[in-house]
Parts: structure tokens; C-alpha cells; sequence
């Protein structure tokens, strides 16, 4: 469905920037070839935990409100 309505909002206004959720990572390609971005949950999630583990330094700064008191 969501590609659906993606490609709707595309023919309705033009050559726009379109961001969909993909609940399924299997999905993405038919999002990607459409030149539709992808957001997928369970990828972001493991984007941040990576993060975490990785760079807990930038991790720490960014969830403090990057530096403000």
C-alpha cells in the first residue's frame, strides 16, 4: 500500500522528495527502484545500537542535547 500511495503522491505533484516506512526489508527494493527513500524500523534500530556500541562517546553527546545545559 504504501508504495501505492508513494507513487500517487508522485504523479499527483511532480518529481518530489518521497520518504516511506518499510515494515519489511524484503520490500526496499521495489521502494528504491521507484526513487522512493526508505525508513525501515527494525534497521534503524540496529543502525543505533551499532552506534551505541561502537561510538558511545557521540551516542552520549547527542542524547544529552548535544552539549546544552
Amino acid at each position: 500500500v504504501n508504495i501505492l500511495v508513494c507513487q500517487a503522491i508522485r504523479a499527483g505533484f511532480g518529481d518530489k522528495r518521497l520518504v516511506a516506512r518499510v515494515n519489511s526489508t524484503a520490500n526496499s527494493a521495489a521502494f528504491e527502484q521507484a526513487k522512493i527513500e526508505v525508513m525501515s524500523p527494525p534497521q534503524a534500530t540496529a543502525t543505533i545500537l551499532e552506534n551505541i556500541v561502537l561510538r558511545p562517546s557521540l551516542f552520549n553527546f547527542l542524547s544529552n542535547g548535544m552539549g546544552e545545559e
